[in-house]
């Protein structure tokens, strides 16, 4: 959970670091994929982007994001009075 709660903590250019290196272990793992959930899990993710096609490691990016987004809105630190 300190993971988490550390990554929703993040700012733009330090969550840029963490894109880095977990983008290369979740390119690895999408060229393992069945080629038909690689395909499903690539259009989600251009669709997500708004743009007409992304690379593997665009791809990466727009599931970090998403997932780092998810982070900051349930695993933030906040104030308790």
């Amino acid at each position: 959970m300190a993971e988490r709660v550390g990554t929703a903590d993040l700012d733009e250019d330090e969550f840029r670091v963490v894109e880095l290196t977990l983008g290369k272990l979740i390119r690895y793992k999408l060229d393992q994929l069945d080629v038909g959930i690689n395909e499903a899990l690539r259009d989600d993710c251009i669709s997500r982007s708004g743009r007409s096609t992304l690379n593997d490691a665009d791809a990466a990016a727009v599931i970090l994001k998403a997932v780092w987004e998810r982070l900051k809105e349930t695993h933030r630190l906040r104030v308790v009075k």
